[in-house]
């Protein structure tokens, strides 16, 4: 396992992979891709999958090289006038490729290839500079992506690094670029999410790494009997079309009882709003793991414009707890047990100290029931 905590680090010249991808109203996994992108902190993974027609040949060889594949991911926009926008939204890290683009293998160009991203930064916005502010410097990328009237041939290329290094992936970061976005003609009633990492509750707040066995889910390690908050933040273009009732009601389910969540529903109404919940982890010795689900209402029927993203959590008993539960049963046990003859032949008033140990010992199980239950267990099912 390792542990996570910064984003990957970002280039500031040489060649990099641009990954494109449409928000067609007819794509809706597309366009839910995108805005899940938007949505989850850095050091989260998530999965493009292209044809591998769709990939051009010449980076085959970049992308399937041991060192690090940094890439931005590029939002195409299509106005009715079939005018076309490049909007850059995000670094990533390309951390897997499956099925591998260079094998011995035979394939066949319709084949799906699966992408593993590992997320980064946002790439940076001026809103003085207009939704449209990076198309022109992109557009360059057309003679490597073959397009021909209006239409590309490739949505993975590689090309020239024309971004300089962020100087902050914070909030303003991320209100600068949905602000953008929210402009577009695909995503213009769309409702942006934006989760922070979680962290411990209460005065000393420490944010939780992410952790990961593989190219996988990331997750977070949570303990029993413990307390979490996670803040968030929803943008919503003032102008766009609310037609549906439930439309941003944020809703908050996590898939065990063991984790309860306070205010599981929120609502939005326009512009920027920060919210915060509490995760609340009941006591338990099993090791589990859970998934926090965030939805929001749709604000136009038939049409994805919201993202759907979920957290993985971990819950496991630290060891210094786990020892402490089994030496408080062990020592709880033997000392409930002792009998006035055990007692008689190590002490001259044996009816004393078998009170005596048998308080202490009730009181050792009470604690590790304490530590280990939810309630305390009981004969009735």
């Amino acid at each position: 396992m390792r542990v996570l905590m910064d984003a990957p680090p970002i280039p500031t010249k040489d060649e990099i992979v641009y990954i494109f991808t449409t928000g067609a109203n007819s794509k809706p996994t597309y366009r839910r891709g995108i805005l899940d992108l938007l949505t989850y902190p850095t050091g989260h993974v998530q999965q493009f999958s292209y044809r591998r027609s769709d990939i051009r040949p010449s980076v085959n060889q970049l992308l399937s090289s041991p060192t690090e594949k940094k890439a931005v991911v590029v939002f195409v926009d299509m106005d009715p006038q079939a005018l076309a926008t490049y909007v850059p939204l995000r670094w990533v890290n390309i951390l897997e490729i499956l099925p591998p683009l260079v094998s011995d293998r035979g394939y066949d160009p319709e084949e799906r290839v699966k992408f593993f991203l590992e997320i980064g930064n946002y790439v940076e916005y001026q809103r003085s500079e207009g939704f449209r502010q990076w198309h022109q410097h992109l557009s360059s990328l057309d003679a490597n992506r073959e397009v021909k009237a209006g239409r590309a041939t490739y949505f993975v290329v590689s090309g020239p690094n024309i971004f300089s290094a962020p100087q902050a992936s914070g909030l303003l970061s991320w209100e600068n670029l949905v602000t953008s976005v929210s402009h577009s003609s695909r995503f213009r009633d769309a409702i942006f999410l934006r989760l922070n990492h979680l962290r411990t509750y209460g005065e000393e707040q420490a944010e939780i790494p992410l952790c990961s066995y593989s190219h996988g889910p990331r997750s977070y390690l949570l303990r029993p009997g413990q307390a979490y908050q996670l803040d968030f933040d929803v943008f919503a273009n003032p102008k766009a079309t609310r037609s549906q009732k439930d439309s941003g009601v944020v809703t908050l389910t996590c898939s065990s009882e063991l984790v309860e969540v306070t205010k599981p529903f929120q609502s939005v109404v326009s512009g920027l709003v920060q919210q915060s919940v509490i995760l609340s982890c009941k006591r338990t010795i099993e090791e589990t793991g859970a998934a926090l689900s965030v939805e929001i209402g749709e604000p136009v029927e038939g049409v994805v414009n919201t993202p759907s993203p979920v957290l993985f959590l971990q819950m496991s008993i630290s060891r210094s707890t786990l020892w402490t539960f089994v030496v408080l049963v062990f020592l709880g046990g033997l000392l409930v047990s002792l009998d006035k003859e055990t007692m008689a032949t190590i002490s001259c008033s044996p009816a004393l100290f078998i009170w005596l140990a048998k308080l202490l010992g009730s009181v050792c199980l009470a604690r590790a029931a304490f530590l280990a239950f939810r309630k305390l267990p009981s004969g009735q099912g």
